[in-house]
């Protein structure tokens, strides 16, 4: 009966070790979970920051795009009035020059016509 009475102290023993075992397995297990939570709260925390700063700077790029775009309008508008206006003193120009030769052959008629008052 003694080797009995050893053999249930022994698994005793032995089933108290396994408990042990188990419970600090699953203590540490739990550890690991609550710090595996903590850093996946903290990551969803950031993600909703990235996020926000996303919509921020999604709406400026939006803003800046809209201002480019009506600075590119204004300035094919001032292309086109400065094209124009070049095109209408290109035609002043050449109508000036049609007419300077008729004005020197004016002039010069004229000026032969004019009596010379030097002795």
């Amino acid at each position: 009966m003694k080797a009995t009475t050893i053999g249930a102290w022994a698994l005793a023993v032995t089933g108290l070790a396994v408990a042990a075992f188990e419970y600090n397995s699953v203590r540490a297990l739990r550890q690991q979970l609550q710090h595996s939570d903590a850093q996946v709260g903290a990551l969803r925390v950031q993600l909703q920051q990235r996020s926000a700063e996303l919509e921020i700077q999604s709406a400026a790029n939006a803003q800046l795009q809209s201002t480019f775009e009506g600075q590119i309008a204004n300035l094919q508008s001032s292309l086109q009035s400065s094209s124009l206006q070049l095109s209408i003193l290109s035609e002043s120009l050449q109508q000036t020059r049609e007419l300077l030769p008729a004005n020197t052959a004016v002039k010069s008629a004229s000026d032969d016509a004019v009596p010379s008052t030097s002795p």
